[in-house]
């Protein structure tokens, strides 16, 4: 409760805001809501209209519709002469377990994927069909806004949490390592009348950087204590690109610095660091440390540097939330999606 949120920002300089999500990590137990006049998360929605929702085969996709109809009931509910709107829509789909809907099952077959590691191509061929099934539901978004004649007036930011790995360093899934399968993501904006259609910047830019961005894009003031950086010079062929990009996993204790051309992993267990060059190896296949030892140096130190900050700022937050009580089905749900061990208390 003492951060202040994107949405908080957003809301307290006129605008409306609604949020609908499919991930039990943005639930409103967790504090997610913060900010959002309208928010629900689909997965609680729709337990309480059925427990046995999560039976079905395809309980992962219903609730990426889930998240497409709360949009579109809410643009609907506005009206015309409503203030402007921040909506944030969080799918979860495409996500392990990779259970497509029909028709998008069908159209990508896996003995296609000669790519992959064999015993990768069938989950890549169903990865590919939940991309394109979440597409078309964001396309459902877009449309409707097209109809009430705002495309021209709303900017669109799309942005992942990360990547999966299907083999290419002997893993699947995500949350065990962080190679740039995992870590590399889509960023992408449209904003008529703001940035030009059609750019592609080179460089690389952050997930934290998407607030910024936005906050600048629709005349906010962007807070002094924000991280990140607004983007929207890049974004019209101007300006630098923002720093490195530090990432981290919860589940193991790695943490990478990427500085192009250059990449630190860090393994803060065993103390140990691979330096990867991107440029000549963007498959991470070559770990060049022991030939760069003065880069490895310098990264692990600007890692190192960076975390400690990292944890000073949270220090000034610890303990603010309280004691959070999860309901059986909240549990289930992160079991359901490989967030919860199931053998722990």
């Amino acid at each position: 409760p003492q951060l202040v949120t994107l949405a908080e920002l957003l809301r307290d300089a006129g605008f409306d805001t609604a949020g609908a999500v499919a991930n039990i990590n943005v639930d409103p137990v967790f504090g997610f809501d913060q900010g959002f006049e309208h928010y629900v998360c689909v997965p609680a929605r729709l337990a309480a209209e059925d427990p046995n929702w999560r039976q079905s085969n395809e309980w992962l996709s219903g609730t990426t519709r889930g998240v497409t109809e709360e949009a579109l009931g809410w643009l609907d509910r506005r009206g015309a002469d409503a203030a402007p709107f921040f909506l944030y829509l969080h799918y979860l789909d495409p996500h392990e377990p990779y259970d497509p809907p029909d028709p998008h099952r069908a159209r990508f077959d896996a003995s296609s994927y000669g790519d992959v590691a064999p015993d990768h191509r069938e989950n890549a061929a169903r990865y590919d069909a939940e991309i394109q099934f979440v597409d078309g539901e964001l396309g459902r978004v877009l449309d409707h806004l097209a109809a009430a004649g705002l495309a021209e007036s709303t900017a669109v930011l799309l942005v992942s949490d990360h990547g999966e790995e299907f083999g290419e360093h002997g893993g699947a899934y995500h949350g065990w390592s962080l190679f740039d399968e995992q870590t590399r993501v889509p960023l992408l904006l449209v904003a008529p009348g703001s940035v030009p259609a059609g750019g592609r910047v080179d460089e690389q830019v952050r997930v934290l950087d998407a607030a910024p961005t936005l906050l600048e894009l629709l005349g906010v003031d962007v807070p002094e204590w924000m991280q990140g950086e607004s983007l929207l010079e890049l974004a019209r062929g101007e300006g630098e690109p923002p720093g490195p990009a530090l990432s981290e996993r919860a589940y193991v204790p790695l943490s990478s610095y990427r500085a192009p051309p250059w990449k630190l992993v860090h393994d803060h267990e065993t103390g140990k660091s691979a330096l990867y060059d991107l440029h000549a190896d963007p498959a991470e296949t070559n770990d060049v440390s022991n030939e760069r030892p003065e880069v490895a140096a310098e990264l692990l130190s600007a890692l190192l540097q960076l975390e400690a900050e990292a944890e000073r700022d949270a220090a000034a937050f610890a303990g603010s939330g309280g004691e959070i009580q999860l309901t059986p089905e909240q549990i289930e749900q992160l079991r359901a999606l490989g967030y919860e061990d199931p053998a722990s208390e």
